[in-house]
């Protein structure tokens, strides 16, 4: 794991669609002393979510793009040690959905070649996240919350399929330096009860790294 005793962490939360993730991001910014950078978003989405085997590769690079920009973003940020920092996905989402894609022929072998290539370069100059928190959902429960949400997609092979990439995509930031983190987030919370649940996934944070990574 990268050495970062000398400047605040960098923490990407992770997950399917439906895992929570944007919910516990805007948990941590209104309660916790933590900066947080919203996920990016691509102005062709809706043109992918319409036609996505015509929009699948131009999405996938955009997003590929602004992610790592706001990860070196993140980094710069971290070398003020103000207070820890935390990315709303990053490149290891990228990673997922662009394979996911590809195995659900959204895009063909040439695209995801290119973007592998543009990924693979990309990474050569920018540094992962310290820590990634994988937010552990069954495929059922994303497929519910998704619904429930009224998120972009609700096809429940599509999801499956996006739990396997993001696997295989955890295994490859280790390769780059980053420590990935897994929570069991399967249960619906309120109130109190969401609060004591992200406190303990801080709490955890802080005892693996023997408080250094969270002041």
């Amino acid at each position: 794991m990268t050495q970062i005793e000398t400047r605040s962490p960098v923490i990407a939360i992770e997950g399917a669609i439906g895992a929570g993730k944007t919910t516990l991001c805007r948990y941590i910014r209104r309660n916790l002393d933590a900066l947080v950078i919203d996920e990016a978003e691509s102005a062709l989405l809706t043109e992918y979510i319409e036609t996505p085997g015509r929009w699948s590769f131009a999405v996938q690079v955009d997003l590929l793009i602004k992610r790592c920009a706001a990860l070196r973003v993140a980094h710069q940020k971290a070398k003020r040690r103000e207070r820890p920092i935390f990315l709303d996905r990053s490149i290891v989402g990228d990673r997922a959905f662009a394979r996911a894609n590809w195995r659900q022929n959204r895009m063909n072998a040439a695209e995801y070649a290119i973007w592998c290539d543009l990924y693979d370069e990309l990474m050569q100059y920018t540094a992962p996240p310290d820590i990634v928190v994988y937010l552990d959902v069954s495929v059922e429960k994303a497929l519910q919350r998704s619904i429930q949400r009224d998120q972009w997609t609700r096809e429940r092979e599509y999801i499956l399929e996006l739990s396997r990439t993001h696997d295989e995509a955890l295994e490859d930031l280790k390769s780059h330096g980053a420590y990935i983190m897994r929570a069991d987030w399967n249960e619906d919370l309120d109130g109190g009860a969401y609060g004591v649940a992200v406190d303990w996934l801080i709490s955890k944070l802080m005892r693996e790294y023997n408080g250094v990574l969270i002041p």
